[in-house]
């Protein structure tokens, strides 16, 4: 029996603060709790990227399209 649980994933969110408008989504949706307020703008914590699972619900739910998925470093 494999486990899934193991998987690393290998993107995580980024914001574009041209975008953000600063209404908390990502924030709230967020299941692993990544992202945070900071200037009025969202941001991702980078020190946890490892901690993201890749599930893009914060880009699914982002009214502004102010979310994309990018390769982890």
């Amino acid at each position: 029996c494999s486990s899934d649980l193991n998987i690393t994933m290998s993107s995580h969110p980024v914001v574009d603060i041209d975008k953000c408008v600063g209404c908390e989504t990502c924030v709230q949706v967020c299941p692993e709790s990544l992202f945070e307020m900071k200037d009025g703008v969202a941001r991702f914590k980078q020190e946890r990227v490892d901690d993201c699972t890749a599930c893009e619900t914060c880009v699914n739910n982002c009214p502004v399209t102010a979310l994309s998925m990018v390769p982890k470093p």
